[in-house]
């Protein structure tokens, strides 16, 4: 999820006003002062869609990962639900086998715009699980979603899995989508510790993806032999 904050960058004046030296993104947004501070000395500022306002690109965060780069190609990456004026698209996304191949279900065969609708239902339905569209200026390009509760699930744990379309890939998109879903999770539930993914052995690309967005190795999942990884809370 790489186009999540939006980069400001002014040219041959000071990057980093006193104020963002000392601020964490996670410290909340900028005031209105503070913004119009930091454009007038030319800081380079990031938007931060989880807490919907402009930070200090350069302010520290705990968790920030300094292997996960942040781009500027499209002007910003919201997760929000699927809606029922996203069914051409959403069906347009998934109406490819080979983005099937390495997903738990099997492609629904005929897999028609009903069945596209029927999906979207279901990703809205239930306390079990939040699904979230990936939202670019494009348009939705993928799909991230937190498991609650399963039968391999412990109680301080979710699992989060994802799919990008085939003509959005190569962007870093599904890694600061996992990553942005994965610290907001942690962030916002007490009682959850990590959250975990499952990759097959032959999905290399996915598991560049976790990597990318601070996974770690973690157990196999027994019941398949999935390849496990943990995004385990920080530690303050």
């Amino acid at each position: 999820m790489e186009d999540s904050f939006v980069i400001e960058q002014r040219q041959n004046r000071p990057s980093v006003p006193p104020m963002a030296s000392v601020r964490a993104r996670w410290h909340g947004p900028l005031t209105g002062p503070q913004l119009a501070e930091a454009r007038s000395t030319g800081t380079p500022l990031a938007y931060d869609p989880a807490q919907n306002g402009w930070v200090p690109a350069q302010a520290p965060d705990l968790d920030d990962d300094p292997e996960l780069p942040i781009w500027a190609g499209l002007s910003r990456l919201v997760l929000r639900p699927w809606r029922d004026s996203d069914l051409e698209h959403f069906h347009a996304l998934l109406d490819d086998a080979e983005l099937w191949r390495y997903m738990i279900e099997d492609m629904p065969s005929p897999f028609t715009r009903a069945v596209a609708a029927d999906l979207i239902a279901i990703s809205n339905a239930g306390q079990h699980h939040e699904v979230y569209a990936i939202q670019s200026s494009q348009g939705p390009v993928g799909q991230v979603r937190l498991l609650w509760t399963g039968p391999e699930l412990q109680p301080d744990e979710a699992e989060i899995s994802y799919w990008l379309g085939r003509l959005h890939r190569g962007r870093g998109w599904a890694s600061e989508a996992v990553r942005q879903l994965a610290m907001t999770a942690l962030r916002s539930r007490a009682g959850l510790q990590r959250v975990v993914a499952y990759v097959h052995p032959q999905n290399t690309a996915s598991t560049r993806v976790l990597a990318r967005a601070g996974f770690v190795p973690a157990a196999a999942r027994v019941s398949d032999g999935w390849l496990g990884f943990a995004f385990t809370r920080p530690v303050n």
